[in-house]
């Protein structure tokens, strides 16, 4: 008997901490999925980046889409909150936050690697010599959900390192590098 409930309570505590590990802690706030833009704002101020993807068809379906980053330094993780019509949608854990230095807006090639976000990308590497984006409809889970479809910001960035180095072509999607090539 003893030992169930013990197995319960460890249960219990274990739950608790896996719903407060989706929260993100500003100063003596708490904010979670589901709170408006507004009190995420008021909670933990202005976020360090704002990645809007709202899509092409935002206007027609009412859907609007941002990413905001928070970095809060070198010692902890950048937050990445998703938000859809102003409501937030989801937190995630993201790099390392920069220290002070570490955002030049120079970078070696091998710096770009998948899974980096937009945010790092710009802050370590700086502006691409090229920027093209557009919307991709896709299905999410054909096989669960074959009706169900999103729009997906695609993006194509280009950096040039001079040197004897040859570009490279990033390939960001929802705000996040999923692929880099070598260009000739």
């Amino acid at each position: 008997m003893r030992r169930s409930i013990l197995l319960f309570g460890i249960a219990l505590l274990g739950l608790l901490v896996a719903r407060d590990a989706a929260a993100m802690r500003c100063g003596n706030q708490l904010v979670d999925e589901g709170d408006y833009a507004y009190e995420v704002r008021r909670a933990c101020g202005e976020p360090d980046a704002v990645q809007p993807l709202g899509g092409p068809f935002a206007d027609i379906y009412g859907s609007d889409e941002e990413i905001w980053y928070y970095d809060f330094g070198d010692a902890r993780f950048v937050r990445v909150l998703h938000f859809r019509n102003g409501r937030l949608q989801r937190i995630e854990t993201s790099d390392r936050g920069l220290g002070p230095g570490e955002a030049t807006g120079h970078c070696r090639p091998n710096d770009i690697v998948p899974g980096m976000t937009s945010y790092r990308l710009l802050l370590v590497c700086g502006v691409p010599v090229q920027q093209d984006r557009r919307y991709v409809r896709r299905t999410p889970d054909p096989r669960r959900f074959p009706h169900l479809v999103e729009d997906v910001l695609v993006e194509q960035w280009i950096y040039e390192f001079g040197g004897g180095y040859l570009p490279r072509l990033v390939r960001v999607e929802d705000g996040k590098v999923v692929s880099v090539d070598v260009r000739p």
